[in-house]
């Protein structure tokens, strides 16, 4: 009943208010510059709180985040290297889902130590910049799995660029 009261007591736009047009677009300039170096993806997605019918079925928010990365279609890279750092504002939660290379190269507590900076910082009232940090942390990993050889890309017979296959736009949802 209390997870209930968190979700429906307040209007979603409300708890969505601190990533406002300008903290988005920081966000999606730090996802940008993070890509560099590797070829992983790395995207963003913040929630407000879940709608009755998720919570009726009773959706955790691991649950939630991995419908997320299903939707924006975080697994639809070349090298099935893509990241969604999920924040869901009513049950203060971090949710950090990676694809099948991620989870082969990288271990789980690595990814949750990510998703523990962003709980850290939402404590001391520093949400955002606790985002950014999980953003360049999920980027120095991916650099140490997934480095761009010489001609920008992890293997020989892929495209000599490194695009950017998802886009780095934060999701409010």
């Amino acid at each position: 009943m209390v997870r209930w009261l968190q979700h429906l007591l307040l209007p979603n736009w409300w708890r969505l208010r601190d990533f406002n047009s300008a903290v988005l677009n920081q966000i999606e300039q730090a996802i940008a510059e993070s890509e560099v170096g590797h070829s992983g993806e790395i995207c963003f997605a913040v929630e407000g709180s879940l709608s009755l019918f998720q919570l009726l079925k009773g959706l955790s928010p691991r649950q939630r985040s991995q419908d997320v990365f299903s939707k924006l279609r975080v697994w639809d890279t070349q090298n099935n290297n893509g990241v969604l750092i999920y924040l869901l504002i009513a049950d203060r939660d971090v949710e950090v889902v990676v694809d099948r290379a991620c989870a082969s190269q990288i271990n789980a507590e690595q990814w949750q130590r990510i998703a523990d900076t962003v709980k850290c910082a939402a404590q001391n009232d520093k949400l955002v910049a606790g985002v950014i940090q999980a953003i360049q942390q999920s980027a120095e990993l991916l650099r140490e799995a997934f480095p761009l050889n010489d001609k920008g890309d992890t293997s020989a017979a892929s495209q000599p660029t490194n695009p950017d296959e998802l886009p780095n736009k934060p999701v409010r949802l």
